[in-house]
């Protein structure tokens, strides 16, 4: 069936992966009356039609629409006109294994599942294309991040952001000075922890925890996140949310000046993405109400109920 003309981008889309979704349902033949001899996949060559025309088919005295039950005879095959090339050529590569189940039914499959039934999960790991886990994976993906905080964070993470520098290698006519300082030259290391406008932003963050840290490029600020925050700590957790939600308020506030041309100070933005904060924390409640967690909640503003009182 071709692709119509007049569908959604989705279904399209869907549509080109039709050959590919076709190799993971593969169907058991049990008396063969509900599966295509050409078109579906039951046999080890994969869907016959693949491998012959709509005009061999014909010479063959059959059809497309043919089901494998028509070259089935008494629980074994039986196919007509056995001294035909192509018939031959069939019969050669069909194991001997490989039998009608009597009066049972054909049963389909989805192969890439181990319960035999689509799922999505085996699906996808399925078809992905697999590189190596980065070493920041559990900086961006934990459970306490809000997606579009881990989303951004990510995107920077690989950088892919579309900051100035970017932008002017591809050859695009723009001025190259970072909107937040209006100084220096905008690249993801200058924007986030370069910037005197994001520095800060930063150093209001360290404030909260009481941290002294020194500059350093995207890189290096990372290694010193992953170095502190290995275990699920509340303050570890608190540390990983804090530097999501500054990278994305940074970015929402660069992406604001230039296409909408909101000015935002630096308090303000603090203020806006420490209140984002807490609103996410106020939401957790495992964490045991330890000395060092609470003096955090105090130095946060966050309500001392989300820890967890330890039993008497």
């Amino acid at each position: 069936m071709p692709i119509p003309i007049e569908c959604s981008w989705t279904i399209r889309k869907l549509m080109k992966l039709r050959d590919l979704g076709q190799l993971y349902v593969k169907h058991t033949i049990g008396n063969g009356k509900s599966t295509f001899l050409w078109l579906d996949n039951w046999h080890p060559k994969g869907p016959l039609y693949k491998l012959f025309d709509d005009r061999t088919v014909s010479r063959l005295g059959s059809s497309l629409y043919d089901k494998v039950s028509s070259v089935i005879e008494h629980g074994a095959w039986h196919w007509l006109r056995p001294r035909n090339r192509v018939i031959q050529l069939i019969q050669s590569s069909t194991p001997t294994s490989l039998l009608p189940l009597g009066d049972s039914k054909d049963v389909v499959t989805w192969t890439c599942s181990p319960s035999g039934s689509y799922s999505t999960k085996h699906t996808w790991e399925a078809i992905r294309n697999k590189n190596p886990k980065v070493i920041w994976s559990s900086l961006v993906w934990f459970s306490q991040n809000v997606p579009k905080w881990a989303f951004i964070l990510w995107i920077a993470c690989l950088h892919k952001l579309l900051t100035r520098d970017r932008l002017k290698r591809w050859g695009m006519p723009i001025d190259p000075h970072c909107i937040l300082c209006l100084r220096h030259d905008e690249t993801a290391n200058h924007l986030f922890f370069e910037c005197s406008y994001s520095s800060h932003i930063w150093q209001s963050i360290l404030t909260k925890f009481q941290t002294i840290r020194s500059s350093g490029n995207f890189d290096m600020k990372l290694n010193w996140i992953l170095a502190h925050c290995k275990s699920n700590s509340f303050r570890a957790i608190l540390i990983k949310l804090s530097f999501a939600v500054v990278v994305y308020h940074i970015w929402l506030e660069r992406n604001s000046r230039v296409f909408g041309g909101r000015l935002w100070s630096s308090e303000i933005v603090f203020a806006c993405l420490e209140e984002n904060l807490r609103l996410r924390v106020s939401t957790w409640k495992h964490f045991p109400n330890s000395v060092e967690n609470a003096r955090l909640c105090q130095l946060w503003n966050l309500p001392i109920r989300i820890l967890r009182t330890p039993p008497h």
